[in-house]
């Protein structure tokens, strides 16, 4: 699997000077693979903050550029720094791509409600998501792992800030991604089904949004890294106030209460990574 980060910031987007190292946008992960069928579905796309307007950008010079894109984008959850970016991704706009959305409604509006709402006259030009062009579909996950192309990707439900996020594994068939994105520790301790659901995998992805100086000694992360028995940890959704000097600190931090056996990395915008 490729994976290509394309934003990993939570909050708000933040350009300038300071961060130009990280990078400012907004959430989005894209994983491909290059080893499937051709006529197969071979992307899956993490949230769709403002870093996927770059991955839109990108995939103009393949299929999606003819109307022949088949994208299937999944949604932790739908706060804005999440979603935001989607009323810009060109490929949605370009009649027969298909767009598949993949999300769980954790409120009395389901989530094809809770994406038409930023598209509405008062927030956008557009009005509709059917104004856009393509074809898009939005579905809601159950509890069954959704299959596509070469790839399974299973899901669990995160604590979150007084709602819930998705967390993912992708999977296929040969390397494991765990994505735990965004979510919030409540009690202090890691719940067993998270263990569980991140066990094994060749890449956990973990949310860095509540880390700081003050809190790495007894950062959740490592301690999940070191029951789950994975090899490699990557931080990603760093908050708003983390600047580029921020994030080299933090990390170097943590790499030094760290087993040797783990290797530790920042996700920057822009990082391609194989698994």
């Amino acid at each position: 699997m490729e994976l290509t980060f394309w934003g990993v910031r939570g909050g708000i987007p933040v350009p300038g000077p300071k961060t130009t190292g990280i990078g400012g946008d907004t959430v989005c992960l894209d994983i491909t693979d290059s080893d499937c069928d051709g006529n197969a579905t071979c992307r899956a796309v993490l949230d769709a903050g403002t870093g996927i307007t770059h991955l839109g950008r990108s995939l103009l010079a393949g299929p999606a550029g003819k109307g022949s894109g088949d994208i299937h984008i999944f949604l932790t959850h739908t706060h804005w720094d999440h979603i935001q970016g989607f009323p810009y991704f060109i490929p949605a706009f370009i009649p027969g791509n298909r767009v598949t959305f993949w999300g769980r409604a954790v409120s009395d509006r389901s989530v094809s409600d809770l994406l038409e709402g930023q598209m509405r006259a008062e927030y956008n030009p557009i009005f509709a998501l059917k104004n856009m062009g393509s074809t898009i579909t939005v579905n809601e996950i159950g509890s069954s792992p959704v299959e596509f192309g070469p790839f399974t990707m299973k899901t669990i439900l995160l604590p979150h800030k007084g709602t819930a996020s998705l967390g993912f594994r992708i999977s296929d068939g040969k390397r494991d991604v765990a994505f735990l994105g965004d979510l919030e520790y409540t009690d202090g301790s890691i719940p067993d089904d998270i263990v569980a659901f991140a066990s094994g995998a060749d890449l956990l992805i973990h949310d860095a949004g509540e880390l700081d100086l003050a809190s790495v000694d007894s950062h959740l992360a490592l301690q999940l890294a070191e029951r789950t028995g994975v090899k490699r940890l990557l931080f990603t959704h760093f908050a708003p106030w983390h600047t580029d000097k921020d994030v080299a600190r933090l990390i170097a931090a943590v790499k030094k209460r760290a087993p040797s056996t783990l290797g530790i990395e920042a996700a920057h915008q822009g990082l391609r990574v194989t698994v």
